[in-house]
């Protein structure tokens, strides 16, 4: 048993030393790999880039070689720096042949951000449905929630802490009239009066089918959405833009990413390579003539422009992480952490395995243990013999 002990007590202490070793290289390197501002510009048909890095000040170019003032540089971006060129009395009239307005680009620009912290979480399965087709200029939210159990929906008045058994009975019907299968495997929305309309939810059922749901005046309106062949969603979102151009986005198994267009409910696939929303952050700057799409993971970032329209593919532009590697790769033989940016748990993680580290333990422990046995050996042979 005291050998037990003492084992245990040597593999928690070397834990924790790793843990420590690991913490203390993560706050001695620096904060990761800079990435100017970068967007796809709808004049020059290029990436430019705002660099603040340097010591003389920003810097505005393109990857051409073009070089920008700052005025310049708005100009190249009209969609994203409308307002100032509006204020400056420099917004042209039209954009690649297509008549703009200071209210057209406003309404047809969006930014999307997903982030792995957003898809590695739980969510209590409890639901706010907001009144699609409201009477009032503003939102309000509803009075109850809905859950979806392994046999259908109920809702819950929250005054009262009870089932609403009418309304649960009136979306069960049109559950059961769409041939909706229980339970839900995926459940998408943005529960909030903070936008400008709302179109309810994105739900997978257990067949891998694809449906919209909404209330309208205080009714069920649930419509299917045809996916394509092969389609197995993996993460949907509901994005509710100025718009009305999209339902939202689908992220599918394969990676594959698709706009919902409205009003006719189409799947459009992005021309990008596979993703994994898990792991990588994505961002996108849309306009009304290209999307700027950026996939951010370890310090890496890919720059994808489209055609807003078709979500064809136009150009791409990679930023590389640097080489620099953590004081951790020589110390130890892993890395150990609690905390990740991927997710807001705490629970224990081991990345980064390194031959060099194991290597280095090895040499420590094995000095260690023939010092041990030599100090042992001094220890027996002084003792004298009776």
């Amino acid at each position: 048993m005291k050998i037990f002990f003492k084992l245990l007590m040597g593999v928690v202490s070397a834990l924790m030393l790793i843990w420590g070793i690991t913490s203390l290289a993560a706050l001695m390197q620096r904060g990761g790999d800079y990435v100017p501002f970068t967007l796809y510009s709808e004049v020059v048909g290029e990436f430019v880039s705002l660099d603040n890095s340097g010591e003389n000040g920003s810097r505005y170019y393109d990857y051409a070689g073009r070089e920008y003032t700052e005025s310049e540089f708005d100009s190249v971006l009209p969609s994203f720096y409308f307002r100032q060129l509006v204020m400056d009395g420099r917004l042209p009239d039209s954009i690649n042949g297509v008549a703009v307005s200071p209210s057209m680009l406003e309404e047809q620009s969006f930014i999307f951000i997903s982030h792995p912290s957003s898809i590695n979480c739980h969510i209590t399965p409890l639901y706010f449905l907001l009144e699609s087709m409201s009477k009032r200029v503003y939102l309000e939210m509803p009075s109850d929630v809905f859950r979806l159990g392994k046999k259908g929906i109920e809702f819950i008045d929250m005054s009262r802490n009870e089932v609403d058994r009418a309304k649960s009975e009136l979306f069960q019907k049109a559950f059961e009239a769409r041939g909706v299968t229980f339970p839900i495997a995926l459940v998408a929305g943005d529960a909030t009066t903070k936008k400008p309309y709302d179109h309810g939810y994105l739900l997978l059922d257990a067949k891998g089918r694809l449906f919209n749901l909404r209330q309208a005046v205080g009714r069920p309106y649930l419509k299917e959405i045809a996916l394509p062949s092969g389609v197995e969603p993996q993460q949907l979102f509901v994005t509710e833009y100025p718009s009305r151009a999209f339902l939202g986005f689908l992220a599918d198994k394969e990676g594959q990413f698709y706009a919902i267009t409205l009003p006719d409910y189409r799947l459009v696939k992005a021309e990008l390579p596979p993703l994994d929303l898990s792991r990588d952050k994505l961002t996108i700057f849309g306009n009304p003539f290209y999307w700027t799409v950026i996939r951010s993971r370890d310090g890496e970032a890919l720059y994808t422009a489209l055609e807003a329209g078709s979500l064809r593919r136009m150009k791409e532009l990679r930023f590389e992480s640097s080489e620099e590697s953590s004081i951790a790769k020589y110390l130890v033989p892993f890395q150990l952490s609690f905390t990740s940016p991927l997710h807001g748990y705490f629970r224990p993680e081991v990345h980064h395995f390194s031959w060099i580290g194991l290597l280095v333990w090895l040499v420590v422990g094995g000095v260690w243990v023939s010092a041990l046995r030599a100090r042992q050996w001094r220890s027996s042979s002084s003792k004298p013999l009776k």
